[in-house]
């Protein structure tokens, strides 16, 4: 194999190496922006599921009182 071509390989084993380097830089910083969006939705369904029980809580009150009205009105008259 003569020195230019032997230069030539390692030139380009070199360039397909940092090629590859340089995708893992950014596939791990894609990861790390995923992870980092994965937990804002779990924030963001946990968020919502304390909001839709409270509306369910605040609701059965709302229906509580609607019921109680009637009986209140007739045991005090």
């Amino acid at each position: 194999m003569s020195a230019d071509l032997r230069s030539g390989f390692r030139d380009w084993v070199g360039l397909t190496n940092a090629a590859d380097s340089s995708m893992e830089d950014w596939f791990a910083s894609a990861e790390d922006w995923l992870a980092t969006m994965e937990d804002r939705y779990a924030t963001k369904e946990d968020w919502l599921a304390s909001l839709k029980d409270r509306c369910a809580a605040r609701l059965r009150i709302g229906i509580l009182k609607d019921w109680l009205a009637p009986m209140e009105d007739w045991c005090a008259g």
